[in-house]
């Protein structure tokens, strides 16, 4: 006999009146009764099999050593020779705990629709209203923004080689027509299409899974030029600022952002929120969430290249004090919660490497890279005929 223990990959809940266990490193599922979760809760260590009774007063050592061959053979307990997967996941995944690792294994492999079976889920998901594509404060103050948009005509080679994440910020103003510009083409629909079942869905220039576009954008102004200071909703429906709160400073911006100093001297800063249920009207499965995290990046990016092309500086992070956000927001954090920051401000020089005016990107990258790992004094003396290398 050798030694067994609890699987780690374990994750357990209430389903009604049962008790569920998922193993989440092998995605399957079982109920449980309350004796094989005491069974379970008593091997949180290597326990030799020849003592497995001495757990369990009262109750005969056949009797226990049936309850654990039959975990055994489920997979919720292993033994030196079966728990190899479960010792590597528990080392690969040590600092980020039990949440990740659920999440990550077990939204792998979801299964998919298609042919007669997509036809019929059409269907089905058509005999249920869609949530609203887009949010409106129709009762709150309104600032209409101007449509004169500014060009964005540097080459995109250019551009993606110059956007560089930026902290440091000149205190001057963004002006209008720029603020406008990049919030026009980083989140505005540019068109809608008619998806049948689907119903009409929005195009922007930012991916969406199933074109849901779960998202919704609300904007801190510190310092645009004719906007006032405050916390709006960002209208996408006719391109306006809908006044959620006028208590908004850098001290606040701060605050929400995990106090990271420099959020403060930014121009203003888009809080990005996903509506759930738009998501889950189409995708009813969880990896869905997945996709909502990818659509998050997608915006991330888009954003901080328009930025680029329009000269102004900007950076992104996941660093926010969730709940006091959403509630200057008036958000309940369930239906609609904020899981994502960008910022913009004016640059204090030209960021990144000018790469299209004087240096060659390929000695640029040489460079940098010699001076970030330098070759070891014998092999750069070699190079150079020095025969000293030890001096």
């Amino acid at each position: 006999m050798g030694k067994v223990k609890r699987a780690t990959s374990l994750v357990m809940y209430w389903s009604g009146d049962q008790i569920v266990v998922d193993h989440y490193l092998e995605g399957r599922t079982f109920c449980l009764d309350l004796e094989a979760v005491r069974v379970l809760a008593a091997l949180s260590d290597w326990t030799d099999e020849a003592e497995l009774h001495t757990l369990f007063p009262g109750y005969t050592a056949e009797s226990v050593r049936e309850s654990v061959n039959t975990l055994k053979e489920l997979g919720l307990v292993v033994t030196d020779e079966t728990g190899y997967y479960d010792a590597l996941v528990d080392a690969a995944w040590k600092h980020w705990g039990q949440e990740a690792r659920y999440f990550h294994f077990v939204t792998k492999d979801a299964p998919y629709v298609t042919g007669q079976e997509e036809a019929a889920f059409l269907e089905e998901l058509a005999a249920e209203a869609p949530p609203p594509t887009m949010k409106r404060y129709a009762d709150a103050p309104r600032l209409y923004l101007p449509r004169a948009f500014l060009p964005m005509n540097a080459p995109f080679q250019e551009v993606l080689l110059e956007r560089r994440t930026t902290r440091t910020f000149k205190q001057s103003p963004i002006p209008l027509r720029a603020f406008s510009t990049l919030l026009f083409y980083a989140f505005s629909p540019m068109y809608f299409v008619d998806a049948g079942l689907l119903g009409s869905l929005m195009m922007k220039t930012s991916a969406s899974a199933g074109a849901r576009h779960e998202t919704e954008f609300y904007v801190g102004v510190l310092n645009v030029e004719s906007v006032p200071r405050g916390l709006y909703h960002y209208c996408q429906e006719n391109h306006s600022l809908e006044l959620l709160n006028p208590e908004y400073s850098p001290e606040k911006a701060v605050r929400f952002a995990y106090d990271q100093e420099w959020v403060g001297e930014t121009a203003f800063i888009v809080y990005v929120s996903a509506r759930f249920e738009r998501m889950m009207w189409k995708y009813r499965h969880s990896r869905a969430y997945r996709a909502i995290l990818s659509n998050l990046g997608q915006f991330g990016q888009t954003f901080s290249l328009c930025a680029t092309a329009l000269g102004l500086a900007p950076f992104v992070t996941a660093a926010l004090r969730e709940h006091e956000l959403e509630e200057s927001l008036g958000l309940d954090g369930i239906t609609e919660s904020t899981m994502y920051m960008l910022a913009c401000g004016v640059p204090t020089a030209p960021a990144g490497p000018q790469l299209h005016e004087e240096v060659n990107a390929v000695q640029f990258v040489s460079e940098n890279f010699v001076q970030m790992y330098p070759a070891p004094a014998s092999a750069s003396a070699r190079r150079e005929g020095n025969s000293n290398a030890a001096d």
